[in-house]
């Protein structure tokens, strides 16, 4: 039987400053395989050139300002189906594609494609590149069409920027967890190779999925400190998209790949993506997507007390292996001691009977420790003493131990994968014995995204934890990216490859329910990405910030308006380096120490050292809390070995200087248009205004405020 596919591929580059090709500007091109590999089509402006070759491959995407060409000369497209039993098979070229070009575009179309084995597939494709005026940014879009019966195309694989040559120095840049920076990129991907499960003799394939903690924004960076090459995914329906990155020896391959699963008939247009020479630092690369990302961001309106929270102490009462770990009479004694410290905010897990990760979605009061009217006394008094409290619930795990499991209600509403299975997570913790470490398995399904019946439960959640009076209600994993689901009862798309905005309303409505109780009450939740944020007031992360890759500044740069949490400071070691960064960063402090299950009593170095710098966090709250994160951007330092953020509040600027490697080190900070007005700080440190220049002196973990006026 014979098979047919068609992909049709456009560049566009909108400028009259350049356009070249070695064929006719309007004339329409139709090449073999191999033949008249030496035409070219290239479009460019003063900043940026682009060409293709006859063969459809990417040979120049270079930045005009630095002569650097990132191109390697590879094919800019992949695609997979599914066929009958068997999944992942590639579609390819039959010979060279059909160009148009004009002085604005270059047009390619692949009227079919082949399978590896030579048979003929009916799918179309058509890609479009699009250069506007002087800009740097490059548009791509592929509109895929299957017309060939008894396929499907699962993957789209586009844009690829193959045997990518990139310049010395220059790091990737991931939203994992909010940023990461990796210098040695290829180290990075070399090290997932799955040992026994893929094909890396291929190539050893690294990603991260958007929107959830893999990916928090839908871009990355390879960046210097002078220019940089810019892919950014802006697609408004917000599905599931993977950065990808495939090493094959030393050759390295970057782009995205979306997941249409296009059965036969129907027909895939992406949104835009943007891939960027650009010139300047990483901050240039942040706002090109923050700029996208203005046509749909709202930035959420905090309550005041949220605005100037310094963090929270995050606590379990009875975990879920059954430990009564603090009982509920000493919610005020846990509160006083957050205090102690600076920690103005209280996040209570498994206050409920059966406790932590117990029977979800059953948050029943624990009457054996005086249920209700216990709990609710004890958090009026540590509000009356100067603490908000947070309760906790998890929006989408249902425990497989629990009567709504059992009872089959879970069935219509869980999540099912691509084989119609239950999608199951496991979340395994342990007491001091060996028993439940090595064979106990608490194990959940998860909600569909989709599911109306679920979120009737996240609305009594909201009634049930604003009855006994907290502050606000905590959300657990909202942010978290879904497998795509494929239970057809469910009355979505299968599979529901864009789960998020669907999460995204509910949480909005979770959030007005929660404003309609009580305006002054908040609402938050684990994981960040940028779709969810703007739903919630605060985000608690998973950490990742003080490893040696971390980059929050990326998402703190990008979203300075979102409230993030830092995590993961657990004992009593490295703080005061740690607690610096959250200081320079402007996040506000996770305090679970022994992973929840004592409080920072129990860590004195951590404890003394944190209420020191919230009295500074609390002395400057308009810098430090409530001013807009900065980075570097509005500073230039010249020692590489002083760690310098700039915080904005109104006409003022207030310059964080720390340093945690060196016994003592000096940087002299240019601050331009600022007029120097005073100094604070802790430890030993020096700092004094000579001319335009701020001379800072830090032995180690000192740090270092002043504060400037706009001239």
């Amino acid at each position: 039987m014979t098979r047919e596919i068609c992909i049709i591929a456009i560049v566009f580059c909108s400028t009259s400053l350049l356009f070249a090709t070695r064929l006719s500007a309007d004339e329409e091109t139709q090449n073999t395989s191999g033949e008249n590999s030496f035409f070219e089509h290239v479009i460019g402006n003063k900043v940026v050139q682009v060409s293709m070759n006859a063969a459809g491959e990417l040979t120049e995407l270079t930045n005009l300002r630095s002569g650097w060409n990132y191109a390697g000369q590879r094919r800019i497209w992949r695609i997979f189906y599914t066929q009958n039993e068997v999944s992942d098979n590639e579609a390819l070229a039959v010979s060279d594609p059909k160009i148009t070009a004009d002085e604005k575009s270059i047009k390619l179309r692949y009227d079919t494609l082949k399978s590896l084995q030579g048979e003929t597939l009916n799918i179309c494709v058509e890609i479009q590149v699009l250069l506007e005026g002087e800009s740097d940014d490059v548009q791509w879009v592929i509109v895929v069409e299957n017309n060939q019966s008894g396929i499907t195309i699962t993957e789209v694989q586009f844009p690829l920027v193959g045997n990518i040559q990139l310049q010395p120095g220059q790091s990737l840049i991931l939203s994992r967890l909010g940023g990461k920076r990796y210098f040695n990129y290829k180290a990075l991907v070399r090290s997932k190779h799955s040992k026994y499960r893929m094909p890396d003799q291929k190539g050893i394939r690294y990603g991260v999925m958007y929107p959830g903690q893999s990916a928090t924004t839908n871009c990355f960076v390879f960046a210097a400190n002078d220019e940089g090459l810019y892919f950014g995914s802006h697609d408004p329906s917000f599905q599931g998209t993977f950065h990808s990155f495939l090493l094959k020896g030393e050759e390295l391959q970057a782009g995205f790949v979306k997941y249409p699963f296009l059965n036969s008939g129907e027909k895939f247009t992406s949104a835009e993506f943007v891939l960027s020479s650009y010139s300047g630092t990483w901050h240039v690369a942040s706002k090109k997507y923050r700029n996208w990302a203005n046509s749909w961001f709202i930035p959420p309106e905090q309550p005041d007390w949220v605005k100037k929270m310094t963090g929270w102490q995050r606590i379990i009462l009875r975990h879920q292996y059954g430990e009564l770990l603090h009982p509920h009479s000493t919610i005020t004694e846990l509160a006083a001691i957050g205090r102690e410290a600076g920690v103005d905010s209280l996040l209570i897990f498994g206050w409920w009977k059966a406790g932590m990760d117990a029977e979800y979605p059953r948050y029943a009061f624990d009457e054996s420790q005086g249920g209700r009217e216990l709990l609710a006394e004890q958090i009026k008094l540590a509000r009356e003493q100067g603490t908000t409290v947070q309760l906790y619930f998890n929006g989408r795990l249902i425990d497989k131990d629990s009567e709504y499991y059992r009872s089959g209600e879970a069935s219509k509403v869980s999540i099912k994968d691509l084989d119609g299975n239950e999608w199951n997570e496991s979340y395994h913790f342990g007491g001091d014995g060996t028993t439940t470490w090595m064979f106990g398995r608490k194990t959940f399904v998860v909600a569909c995204s989709t599911s109306q019946s679920w979120q009737k439960k996240r609305l009594e959640w909201v009634d049930k934890a604003l009855s006994v009076g907290v502050d606000a209600v905590f959300f657990d994993q909202m942010g978290q990216f879904e497998t795509p689901c494929t239970d057809i009862r469910h009355g979505h798309p299968v599979p529901l490859t864009n789960a998020a905005p669907i999460q995204a309303s509910f949480i909005r409505e979770v959030r007005e329910r929660v404003r309609a109780k009580n305006p002054e009450a908040a609402f938050g939740t684990e994981v960040l990405n940028d779709v969810m944020t703007m739903q919630c007031d605060y985000i608690h992360t998973l950490g990742g910030m003080y490893d040696s890759s971390g980059f929050i500044e990326w998402f703190r740069y990008t979203y300075p308006e979102i409230i993030i949490s830092d995590r993961a400071i657990y004992d009593d070691t490295d703080i005061e380096r740690r607690v610096n960064i959250l200081l320079s960063r402007g996040l506000r402090s996770d305090v679970d120490i022994w992973r929840c299950r004592g409080t920072i009593a129990d860590t004195p170095n951590y404890e003394a050292y944190l209420g020191k710098v919230n009295k500074l966090r609390k002395k400057y709250s308009e810098f430090l809390l409530e001013g807009r994160y900065c980075d570097t951007e509005p500073i230039q330092v010249d020692n590489p070995g002083v760690d310098a953020r700039a915080f904005q509040s109104g006409n003022l600027l207030m310059v964080v200087s720390t340093q945690s490697e060196q016994n003592s080190a000096e940087a002299a900070i240019q601050v331009s248009g600022y007029q120097f007005v005073s100094k604070d700080g802790l430890g030993d440190y020096q700092c004094e205004q000579k001319g335009n220049t701020l001379q800072v002196t830090l032995k180690k973990n000192a740090v270092a405020l002043a504060i400037f006026e706009k001239q």
